[in-house]
């Protein structure tokens, strides 16, 4: 499991165990999607993608490293009283019926949980509008100087 993520909205409090999956179009089984394409193609793309992951004789993820979203985790000791949802995210844009929808659940076989909320991030940033996409991420330069440390400069 990647992270814990705490969600409040219309007066409730959970937390989703997510699994972040970077694949994408330049990793393993990965396909471009320009972002020039057109809806239809989209739609067939993210159809193609979803029936890559999904099994719907098993209702279930295929891959093992997608299966592990459904076994339940101990939360965070400050966290325990939170019901707990399972989130499978992946960078690629899947979607069962194609549709531009980033966020939906799909129902699964499993004990720990009844259904897992599925996250496609390429479909989200395919919703913006904005010319760029301000990511906070404070903890970049930290690994970044790790890094250099662990790694000498060309030449030296």
């Amino acid at each position: 499991m990647d992270r814990w993520i705490e969600v409040a909205g219309n007066g409730s409090r959970w937390l989703y165990q997510a699994e972040i999956k970077n694949w994408g179009a330049h990793s393993f089984n990965g396909r471009t999607l320009p972002s020039s394409a057109t809806d239809e193609a989209v739609r067939a793309h993210r159809i193609d993608r979803w029936r890559l992951q999904w099994d719907d004789a098993t209702q279930m993820f295929r891959a093992k490293e997608c299966q592990k979203v459904v076994v339940r985790m101990k939360p965070p000791s400050d966290l325990t009283g939170l019901p707990v949802r399972a989130l499978l995210a992946f960078w690629d844009a899947l979607h069962p019926r194609g549709d531009p929808e980033p966020l939906f659940d799909v129902a699964v076989t499993s004990a720990a949980f009844a259904s897992v909320t599925v996250f496609s991030a390429s479909t989200y940033l395919r919703t913006l509008t904005a010319d760029y996409v301000d990511l906070p991420m404070p903890a970049v330069a930290a690994r970044i100087a790790w890094l250099s440390r662990l790694v000498s400069p060309r030449g030296a």
